[in-house]
């Protein structure tokens, strides 16, 4: 077997039954039969994604793996699993609501299969350097290269399909840490490390900045969700991005060079990302979320270990974008920007939301869980 691609879910099998037909087809139509599998791990309690699963392996047409897990294990519990079951030379971590590209699956296992990379890079996001392209360079440069390139202020190691790597990259990293997830549970990034141990003893990589999966409408997927304040992103990647990153040097997964580049590009994407979180808070959003943002974003001055001038110039600059400037200038002036200056089309998520602002409680149980996204 060439490629697993493994996929943690919970309690969706509307989903996991959408992309398993997915794979279905393309794997029949172009002869993967004998060179891709598919392994599920399942968080459900009930039986509901159990039996669209059974369905499949009944049918017998694509070579699928599945386990169901005693209890809810969370993201950080699940997605190992997930990767622990590959039986695949590679694997790729994907989500349940991802459906991958014909084009890309077959790209994919073209290059594997002919190349032999050491790993594939994928980036949904803008990069420095467009690709594709390869990078064939000595041990651990190409961890360097990301880092520095764009392996923080776009979000390069956040998805967790960022990388297809060895699996057996994945079971060193298994043993390092005596059974993952391990000092990463609860982190929502357990497959951080994973990556930055695939990068670092990667010599060959080939990296891509298409898009692998078919990407649903925005308005569709605001209009049937729960809204994600932006504390919560603040939350998700100037904290917890940023510790689990730390906790890779502490177990020797990142080097100290390595770890000076990241720390350096992490408070630059810091001060952007306080930036860009104003930029979208819309008038109600910023009356309800204004005072935990602010909060989270001095939790990632006291992580980064902002002292002296630099804490005094930061708290300055918080005070300036959340404080001292009116909450509708910002907002305002980035929405008339990109409407008649860019000639995008804005999508009005106070509209399409209306309603869900009204009552801050509607937030309050919210906030004790994890964002749906995060809690497969």
């Amino acid at each position: 077997m060439l490629l697993s691609i493994c996929i943690p879910t919970y309690d969706r099998p509307l989903r996991v039954e959408a992309a398993l037909r997915r794979y279905e087809q393309i794997i029949a139509k172009n002869g993967l039969e004998d060179k891709v599998e598919i392994c599920i791990s399942d968080n459900t309690p009930t039986n509901e994604t159990h039996n669209v699963v059974e369905k499949f392996v009944n049918e017998g047409k694509i070579e699928l793996r599945y386990r169901q897990n005693k209890e809810n294990l969370g993201y950080d519990g699940n997605g190992p699993l997930a990767m622990g079951m590959a039986r695949g030379k590679y694997l790729h971590l994907v989500a349940d609501e991802d459906l991958y590209l014909e084009k890309k699956l077959v790209e994919y296992v073209n290059v594997l299969e002919s190349e032999k990379p050491d790993c594939i890079i994928i980036s949904d996001h803008k990069m420095a350097v467009p690709g594709p392209r390869w990078y064939n360079v000595a041990e651990g440069e190409i961890l360097g290269k990301m880092l520095a390139m764009h392996g923080v202020d776009t979000y390069f190691f956040a998805p967790l399909s960022c990388m297809i790597m060895k699996t057996d990259d994945f079971h060193q990293f298994d043993k390092m840490i005596g059974g993952a997830p391990g000092i990463f549970l609860g982190s929502i990034f357990s497959h951080v490390p994973v990556c930055l141990l695939a990068l670092k003893q990667a010599r060959s990589a080939y990296v891509t900045e298409e898009h692998f999966r078919e990407i649903e409408d925005a308005t569709k997927r605001i209009s049937t969700t729960l809204v994600h304040l932006p504390h919560n992103s603040f939350r998700m990647v100037l904290e917890r991005y940023f510790n689990a990153m730390k906790k890779s040097v502490e177990i020797g997964l990142i080097g100290k060079d390595d770890y000076a580049i990241f720390l350096d590009r992490f408070f630059w994407h810091g001060i952007y990302y306080l930036f860009t979180v104003r930029v979208c808070m819309g008038p109600e959003v910023m009356k309800i979320d204004r005072d935990e943002t602010v909060k989270y974003a001095f939790v990632f001055a006291d992580n980064y270990g902002l002292v002296g001038a630099r804490r005094m110039i930061f708290s300055s600059y918080v005070s300036l974008l959340y404080s001292a400037l009116p909450y509708h200038w910002i907002y305002a002036t980035r929405t008339w920007y990109l409407k008649n200056v860019k000639k995008q089309d804005v999508t009005d998520i106070l509209q399409i939301r209306k309603g869900k602002f009204a009552e801050k409680k509607k937030f309050e149980a919210f906030e004790d869980r994890e964002p749906e996204e995060y809690r497969k």
